[in-house]
Formats: C-alpha cells, sequence, structure tokens
C-alpha cells in the first residue's frame, strides 16, 4: 500500500484537468481499501476511487484518492463461464483471454467502471449490456465494511450500483 504521489498518480486521461488529492493510496486488496476507507473517514476525508482515470471530476481538495491498478487480478472459470475480476483490470486484460464477453467501448477502460456505469460497449446490440451480466461484488462500503451483494445478499446494494437495471 503506498500512500505518496509518484508521477503520474493524479494525472487523468483527459490532461487538461488538474487533480490535486490530499493524498493517493495505490491498494492490491479489498482488505487494503476497507482499511485505507476507514482512515480516511477517521481524517475527515472524502474518498474518490479511481480506475483507468476516464472518469471526469472536480476538485480533489479534501480527498483521498484510491487508485485501483494494483488490483488487477483476472480468473476465468472455463466450467461455469464465469469470470472473476478485482477492481482494476482494464478490458485488454481480459478480452484477448475471453473474446466473447460483452465489453465496454475501449479496451482502456476498467471493467468495473465500465460494468458499474451499465457496459454499453460495441457489443451490446449482440451481447447485452455488461451490467447485466454481473452476478455478484465484493465492495467496500463507505464506512469501511466488507460485504459481497448479489440478488440475495444486500439486494440493494447490487441492484443500485449496476445503473439500477433490475
Amino acid at each position: 500500500m503506498l500512500l505518496e504521489e509518484p508521477l503520474g498518480a493524479t494525472r487523468p486521461f483527459n490532461v487538461i484537468i488538474d487533480q490535486c488529492p490530499e493524498a493517493v493510496a495505490r491498494l492490491a486488496s479489498a482488505e487494503q481499501t476497507a482499511v485505507i476507507v476507514r482512515a480516511a473517514r477517521e481524517l475527515g476525508l472524502r474518498v474518490h476511487v479511481q480506475g483507468s482515470s476516464h472518469n471526469r471530476i472536480g476538485t480533489l481538495e479534501g480527498v483521498l484518492s484510491i487508485r485501483l491498478d494494483g488490483m488487477t487480478a483476472v480468473e476465468i472459470d472455463t466450467d461455469t463461464q464465469v469470470v472473476r475480476v478485482e477492481a482494476g483490470p482494464r478490458w485488454l486484460d481480459l478480452v484477448p483471454r475471453r473474446p466473447s464477453l460483452a465489453s465496454g467501448p475501449s479496451p482502456e477502460i476498467n471493467i468495473d467502471g465500465c460494468s458499474l456505469e451499465g457496459g454499453l460497449g460495441w457489443q451490446a446490440r449482440t451481447r447485452g449490456l455488461q451490467a447485466n451480466s454481473v452476478i455478484a461484488m465484493e465492495v467496500v462500503t463507505t464506512d469501511g465494511e466488507q460485504l459481497r451483494a448479489d440478488a440475495e445478499n444486500h439486494a440493494d446494494l447490487f441492484w443500485a450500483p449496476r445503473g439500477g437495471s433490475w
């Protein structure tokens, strides 16, 4: 876990935007994320999660920026056709291994961010929205609690991040 600002850690995809958070945390696990979210809360800092830096945001004053580029594991279960991804991998990390998946509009964007914003990609007409393929999520709440959200467990938390698509 890094709490520093390596060169480029706050640089968004759109370089016209100047992002200057109070600190940047590059995390390697959901457990680290839960710890850092709790610490930010205790310090009175807001939290901003950033994957591939495509999301446009305003000022980051008083914000701890969490970078997801250290959480890039991808597991594919060929028997069940279920893919499990951590919070940080981009479509380019997955599509060459699983080209049949509905993917995002660009190989450079994060799988999680795309999926949680609907997942409208170039295959949407034939494969549907990516958000509709999500069967479960492991989330860290604003209180720093780790939860599993699916259709039976924390269903409201499962529904809302996927664009409220159900």
